[in-house]
């Protein structure tokens, strides 16, 4: 790797937080949407400190079409695809839907939560934070660099990859 991300948390709470959703996916119910879109809404209303950076999946873009039409100023919608990393790389920690954007924020150290509401079986996560509700996001987003978040993405990260070549 050529380059160092900045470390989580090394400003102070002043970078933003990265939200990433792949909302087009069938597998998500429109409860699910409603409850994603609701929270982040909520949170950043309580948070009006903070500044949310919402990256939709590239494919489906479901945030950009079928989200909300206007934001509080202190959410921004990712206007380029490939921003993924460099979002990553510069947020304070990442809330994410169910994807390997949570595995790509483990590796480079990113606090990682996943928003898991009407999920049945999200155990391909575990023991990452599980979102249930806003309480849980504010909670997650507070308490982002308690050592204990630490440890469950190592653990997860250590679980989920394998050393060596892919060949």
């Amino acid at each position: 790797r050529s380059w160092t991300p900045p470390e989580a948390g090394a400003h102070g709470g002043d970078q933003p937080i990265g939200v990433f959703e792949n909302l087009h996916w069938e597998r998500y119910s429109r409860e699910y949407r409603r409850s994603f879109v609701d929270d982040l809404l909520q949170v950043a209303d309580a948070t009006r400190g903070r500044r949310f950076i919402v990256h939709p999946h590239p494919a489906g873009m479901w945030f950009r079409k079928h989200g909300p039409q206007e934001l509080p100023g202190n959410v921004v919608l990712a206007n380029q695809a490939g921003e993924g990393m460099r979002i990553l790389a510069g947020s304070d920690c990442i809330i994410t839907t169910p994807s390997t954007i949570a595995l790509d924020a483990a590796q480079i150290g990113r606090p990682v939560a996943i928003a898991q509401y009407d999920l049945a079986d999200t155990s391909t996560y575990d023991p990452l934070q599980m979102l249930r509700s806003a309480e849980d996001w504010m909670r997650f987003i507070a308490d982002a660099s308690n050592p204990t978040v630490k440890q469950a993405q190592e653990s997860f990260f250590r679980r989920v990859c394998r050393h060596g070549d892919a060949t």
